[in-house]
């Protein structure tokens, strides 16, 4: 999943509209929306604020988790039998 589908997915799962994290940013809708969609560039300021009103570490909201899971079951198939206790 990519940084910007993850934004989406904490938005929704959180029932906000993307007016109401525009707002939280100081920032148009419009240009909200952008990040969303992956139209534009996200800082890591952004980025952090982001992460500050999901209520998520950064690493989580940019899926460096994902990653490390990934590259367990790729570097050796044992290692998916633990993969529960990540």
């Amino acid at each position: 999943m990519k940084v910007n589908e993850r934004i989406k997915f904490l938005r929704t799962l959180k029932g906000w509209t993307q007016e109401e994290i525009a707002e939280k940013l100081k920032m148009s809708p419009n240009g909200y929306g952008n990040i969303e969609r992956g139209d534009s560039e996200i800082t890591l300021s952004r980025l952090e604020q982001l992460a500050n009103i999901f209520s998520v570490e950064l690493s989580e909201l940019l899926g460096l988790r994902e990653v490390h899971i990934f590259n367990l079951i790729g570097s050796n198939n044992s290692n998916s039998q633990n993969l529960c206790n990540y």
